[in-house]
Formats: C-alpha cells, sequence, structure tokens
C-alpha cells in the first residue's frame, strides 16, 4: 500500500518490522513490567472504532521510510480522508499473511472476521 503524504509516496508494509514497532508503539506495562508483545491485539479494537490516533500509530509503525509521527499526525489532521483511509489501511492489514496469522492464533479469527469497515468512497491510496 502506498500513501501520498505531503507530496511524497511512503510504501505501507505489515509484516515483521511492523508488529514488531506496533508492539514497542502500543505495549503495555502491569505493574511496572513493560509487555510489548500486544501491540497488534491494542491496535485492532482501535481501528474498529475509527480512532485516529491508533490510525496515525499503525501508519508511522507500517511506513517504509524515516518519517515522524508529528508528520503523520498532520497527515490525518490536515489532509487525510479518514474514512477511505481507515478502509484502506485496515484492507492492507487484512492482506497482511502475518497480521493474519498473529490474530488468527490469539482470537481464532483474522482481520476481516474482526474489523468491519466498509468504505464510503472509492480507494484513496494506491496499490502496491
Amino acid at each position: 500500500m502506498k500513501l501520498k503524504i505531503n507530496g511524497n509516496y511512503y510504501e505501507l508494509n505489515f509484516g515483521i518490522s511492523f508488529i514488531n514497532s506496533l508492539d514497542h508503539e502500543l505495549g503495555v506495562s502491569v505493574d511496572g513490567n513493560r509487555t510489548d508483545l500486544i501491540g497488534l491485539q491494542n491496535a485492532v479494537p482501535g481501528l474498529a472504532t475509527y480512532d485516529p490516533s491508533v490510525l496515525a500509530t499503525v501508519i508511522y509503525c507500517a511506513i517504509d521510510k524515516a518519517v515522524s509521527k508529528d508528520i503523520v499526525n498532520k497527515y490525518l489532521e490536515n489532509d487525510a480522508d479518514l474514512d477511505n483511509l481507515f478502509v484502506d489501511v485496515v484492507k492492507a492489514m487484512s492482506d497482511s499473511k502475518l497480521v493474519n496469522f498473529q490474530l488468527k492464533r490469539i482470537t481464532g479469527k483474522t482481520m476481516n472476521e474482526i474489523v468491519k469497515i466498509t468504505p464510503s468512497k472509492k480507494s484513496i491510496t494506491s496499490k502496491k
């Protein structure tokens, strides 16, 4: 999936690096102990409820180049078609073998079975 931010195209990849980064960004502390193994599980409910903060984190973790969180946040705040961006990101994640593998092992369901988002218009991102 490619996303155009500030005139530049960025490839979003939902593989191992994405899962590692998401685990780091959305991990939690339990009794003072950091757990970085549940980032994907924390992201999925946020995507299902159209949480723009979670969308920003998912994009930041999936982007293939060094882009700051601030650039991603400003893009979402000022330029993004949020309805369709949620659809496109969930679709791209649904196409990821690794995302579906992890979700299936933990929840018994794939991304498509968990997150039911329907497009309001045509896709705004370009295909790979």
